[in-house]
């Protein structure tokens, strides 16, 4: 088996790398503005377990895109299957006590 990395590609094009850093640099963006969000919000005395969820779910999405953006480039497939795994997953969650227990 081989590694995407060992199959020869041709090089980028100028409008790849172009993509590659604007992409790059929204995903930045948008994680540092999240940032900021949850600092002033904890400077507030914000503690609300909810908040901070999405906050973080928004900067774990924000992760995978940089990670699917970068990922991209070495192996053109995988957004594909990554769609594959995930729509062999359960598409109901289940409830919040579910997923965290009663620790809180």
């Amino acid at each position: 088996m081989s590694l995407p990395t060992d199959v020869p590609s041709p090089d980028l094009s100028i409008e790849q790398i172009e993509l590659l850093i604007s992409t790059f640099e929204a995903e930045i963006s948008a994680a540092k503005e999240l940032l900021h969000f949850m600092i002033t919000y904890a400077n507030a005395g914000g503690r609300d377990f909810e908040s901070y969820e999405r906050i973080l779910d928004h900067l774990a999405r924000s992760g995978m895109k940089i990670t699917m953006a970068g990922r991209g480039v070495i192996d053109p497939a995988l957004p594909g299957k990554a769609t594959d795994i995930i729509s062999t997953l359960p598409t109901e969650a289940g409830s919040e006590e579910d997923r965290y227990g009663n620790s809180r």
